[in-house]
Protein backbone atom coordinates (compact mmCIF):
# COMPACT_ATOMS: atom_id res chain seq x y z
CA UNK A 1 0.00 0.00 0.00
CA UNK A 2 1.76 2.93 -0.90
CA UNK A 3 -0.29 5.53 1.46
CA UNK A 4 2.60 4.17 4.12
CA UNK A 5 5.56 5.80 1.99
CA UNK A 6 8.67 4.22 0.60
CA UNK A 7 9.20 2.09 3.60
CA UNK A 8 5.66 0.25 4.18
CA UNK A 9 7.29 -2.56 6.37
CA UNK A 10 8.06 -0.27 8.65
CA UNK A 11 4.40 0.36 9.37
CA UNK A 12 3.83 -3.30 10.24
CA UNK A 13 6.77 -3.33 12.93
CA UNK A 14 5.63 -0.64 14.38
CA UNK A 15 1.78 -1.25 14.65
CA UNK A 16 2.48 -5.02 15.85
CA UNK A 17 1.04 -4.81 18.79
CA UNK A 18 -2.10 -6.45 19.12
CA UNK A 19 -4.03 -3.42 19.59
CA UNK A 20 -7.23 -5.60 21.07
CA UNK A 21 -5.74 -5.79 23.82
CA UNK A 22 -5.43 -1.54 24.52
CA UNK A 23 -7.95 0.59 26.40
CA UNK A 24 -9.22 2.85 23.42
CA UNK A 25 -7.52 6.05 24.50
CA UNK A 26 -4.34 4.82 24.48
CA UNK A 27 -5.29 2.47 21.21
CA UNK A 28 -5.48 5.68 19.27
CA UNK A 29 -3.14 7.36 20.50
CA UNK A 30 -0.56 4.62 19.56
CA UNK A 31 -2.29 4.32 16.13
CA UNK A 32 -1.62 8.18 15.82
CA UNK A 33 1.92 8.29 16.42
CA UNK A 34 2.82 5.35 14.57
CA UNK A 35 1.25 6.60 11.68
CA UNK A 36 2.42 10.07 11.83
CA UNK A 37 6.02 8.61 12.14
CA UNK A 38 5.53 6.18 9.26
CA UNK A 39 4.84 9.34 7.15
CA UNK A 40 7.09 12.02 7.94
CA UNK A 41 10.34 9.58 8.67
CA UNK A 42 10.75 7.85 5.52
CA UNK A 43 11.09 11.12 3.65
CA UNK A 44 12.83 13.21 6.10
CA UNK A 45 15.07 10.45 7.85
CA UNK A 46 16.01 8.87 4.26
CA UNK A 47 16.88 12.35 2.86
CA UNK A 48 19.00 13.07 6.14
CA UNK A 49 20.99 9.78 5.93
CA UNK A 50 19.98 7.58 3.23
CA UNK A 51 18.07 4.04 2.83
CA UNK A 52 20.98 1.51 4.90
CA UNK A 53 21.86 0.54 8.30
CA UNK A 54 23.00 2.56 11.03
CA UNK A 55 25.04 -0.38 12.16
CA UNK A 56 26.46 -2.42 9.28
CA UNK A 57 26.58 0.76 7.14
CA UNK A 58 25.17 -1.19 4.11
CA UNK A 59 23.01 0.20 1.24
CA UNK A 60 19.51 -1.71 1.90
CA UNK A 61 16.21 -2.21 0.16
CA UNK A 62 13.97 0.34 2.49
CA UNK A 63 11.79 -3.25 2.79
CA UNK A 64 14.61 -4.31 4.84
CA UNK A 65 14.97 -1.57 7.25
CA UNK A 66 13.34 -0.97 10.60
CA UNK A 67 12.61 2.29 12.40
CA UNK A 68 14.40 2.14 15.90
CA UNK A 69 14.43 4.26 19.06
CA UNK A 70 18.34 5.64 19.45
CA UNK A 71 17.72 5.91 23.33
CA UNK A 72 15.56 2.97 24.29
CA UNK A 73 11.90 3.97 25.72
CA UNK A 74 12.74 2.73 28.58
CA UNK A 75 15.14 4.87 29.87
CA UNK A 76 13.94 8.25 27.58
CA UNK A 77 10.04 7.68 27.47
CA UNK A 78 8.20 8.49 23.44
CA UNK A 79 10.91 11.54 21.83
CA UNK A 80 10.13 14.04 19.51
CA UNK A 81 8.98 12.90 16.11
CA UNK A 82 12.43 14.10 14.38
CA UNK A 83 14.19 11.34 12.55
CA UNK A 84 17.50 12.32 14.98
CA UNK A 85 15.78 10.59 17.88
CA UNK A 86 15.37 7.31 15.59
CA UNK A 87 17.83 4.81 13.80
CA UNK A 88 17.49 2.88 10.66
CA UNK A 89 18.50 -0.58 11.26
CA UNK A 90 17.91 -3.96 9.67
CA UNK A 91 16.47 -7.36 11.25
CA UNK A 92 19.64 -8.58 12.17
CA UNK A 93 21.24 -5.27 13.64
CA UNK A 94 17.95 -4.51 15.69
CA UNK A 95 18.33 -8.11 17.46
CA UNK A 96 21.89 -7.27 18.14
CA UNK A 97 20.96 -4.01 19.61
CA UNK A 98 17.75 -5.19 21.63
CA UNK A 99 19.75 -8.35 22.80
CA UNK A 100 22.63 -5.76 24.09
CA UNK A 101 20.42 -3.34 25.51
CA UNK A 102 18.36 -5.76 27.61
CA UNK A 103 21.51 -7.16 29.13
CA UNK A 104 23.22 -3.56 30.05
CA UNK A 105 23.29 -2.19 33.68
CA UNK A 106 21.94 1.35 32.51
CA UNK A 107 18.34 -0.05 30.89
CA UNK A 108 18.04 -2.36 33.77
CA UNK A 109 18.69 0.05 36.69
CA UNK A 110 20.45 3.15 36.50
CA UNK A 111 18.14 4.74 33.47
CA UNK A 112 20.55 7.43 32.86
CA UNK A 113 20.29 8.69 29.17
CA UNK A 114 23.18 10.30 29.49
CA UNK A 115 25.28 7.06 29.27
CA UNK A 116 22.63 5.84 26.44
CA UNK A 117 23.92 9.10 24.07
CA UNK A 118 27.65 8.22 24.33
CA UNK A 119 27.03 4.20 23.53
CA UNK A 120 27.51 2.65 20.15
CA UNK A 121 24.21 1.17 19.79
CA UNK A 122 22.70 5.21 20.01
CA UNK A 123 25.99 6.40 18.14
CA UNK A 124 28.12 3.91 16.15
CA UNK A 125 29.51 6.80 14.74
CA UNK A 126 30.65 8.38 17.86
CA UNK A 127 30.37 6.51 21.12
CA UNK A 128 32.97 5.21 24.11
CA UNK A 129 31.38 2.28 25.34
CA UNK A 130 28.86 -0.09 24.26
CA UNK A 131 26.40 -0.83 26.76
CA UNK A 132 28.67 0.41 29.07
CA UNK A 133 31.65 -2.01 28.14
CA UNK A 134 34.78 -0.80 26.43
CA UNK A 135 34.76 -2.07 23.62
CA UNK A 136 34.95 -0.89 19.90
CA UNK A 137 33.74 -2.71 17.00
CA UNK A 138 33.61 -2.41 13.12
CA UNK A 139 31.46 -4.79 11.43
CA UNK A 140 33.12 -6.50 7.86
CA UNK A 141 30.76 -7.32 5.02
CA UNK A 142 31.61 -8.48 1.63
CA UNK A 143 29.77 -8.99 -1.52
CA UNK A 144 29.45 -10.12 -4.57
CA UNK A 145 32.91 -10.09 -6.32
CA UNK A 146 34.82 -8.78 -3.25
CA UNK A 147 33.92 -12.48 -1.27
CA UNK A 148 36.85 -13.44 -2.58
CA UNK A 149 38.73 -11.23 -0.52
CA UNK A 150 37.63 -12.58 2.19
CA UNK A 151 38.40 -16.24 0.78
CA UNK A 152 41.89 -15.49 1.21
CA UNK A 153 41.83 -13.75 4.20
CA UNK A 154 40.27 -17.01 5.79
CA UNK A 155 42.62 -19.54 3.91
CA UNK A 156 45.85 -17.06 4.92
CA UNK A 157 44.40 -17.28 8.61
CA UNK A 158 44.79 -21.03 8.16
CA UNK A 159 47.57 -21.21 6.95
CA UNK A 160 49.15 -19.32 9.85
CA UNK A 161 47.01 -20.80 12.73
CA UNK A 162 45.26 -18.01 13.96
CA UNK A 163 41.15 -16.95 13.30
CA UNK A 164 40.24 -14.19 10.80
CA UNK A 165 39.67 -11.72 13.69
CA UNK A 166 42.57 -11.87 15.59
CA UNK A 167 44.71 -11.97 11.72
CA UNK A 168 42.86 -8.65 10.37
CA UNK A 169 43.72 -7.20 13.82
CA UNK A 170 47.51 -7.70 13.14
CA UNK A 171 46.96 -6.02 9.62
CA UNK A 172 45.81 -3.39 10.85
CA UNK A 173 48.46 -2.89 13.60
CA UNK A 174 51.04 -3.56 11.02
CA UNK A 175 49.26 -0.51 8.80
CA UNK A 176 49.43 1.40 11.80
CA UNK A 177 52.52 0.86 13.02
CA UNK A 178 52.00 -0.85 16.09
CA UNK A 179 54.03 -4.61 15.22
CA UNK A 180 56.59 -5.89 12.74
CA UNK A 181 55.94 -6.77 9.78
CA UNK A 182 57.70 -10.26 10.86
CA UNK A 183 54.91 -11.21 13.02
CA UNK A 184 52.50 -11.71 10.74
CA UNK A 185 54.00 -14.68 9.24
CA UNK A 186 54.04 -17.13 11.83
CA UNK A 187 51.99 -17.68 14.13
CA UNK A 188 52.10 -16.03 17.93
CA UNK A 189 50.90 -17.10 21.93
CA UNK A 190 47.89 -14.87 22.17
CA UNK A 191 49.03 -12.01 24.96
CA UNK A 192 47.83 -12.45 28.74
CA UNK A 193 44.69 -10.00 28.56
CA UNK A 194 44.71 -7.15 30.70
CA UNK A 195 41.85 -6.64 33.09
CA UNK A 196 39.21 -4.89 31.45
CA UNK A 197 38.73 -1.24 32.90
CA UNK A 198 35.93 -0.67 34.86
CA UNK A 199 32.90 1.77 33.07
CA UNK A 200 32.48 5.32 35.44
CA UNK A 201 28.67 6.33 34.96
CA UNK A 202 29.34 9.62 35.99
CA UNK A 203 32.78 10.44 34.55
CA UNK A 204 33.37 12.80 31.62
CA UNK A 205 32.89 11.03 28.12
Amino acid sequence: NTRWGVCPVWWVYFNSVDLRCLNHNFKSNLKNWSETLILRYPLEGLQIYGCKCFIYLKEMSDRELQIDHRIPFEIDGEPALKPENFMLLCASANRAKSWSCEHCENRNNLKDKLICLSCYWAYPDDYTHIAMRQIRRVDLIWEGENTEIYENLKQRSIDIGKEIPEFIKEIIERELGKIPTTDLATPTESPTKSPEPTYAPNSTA
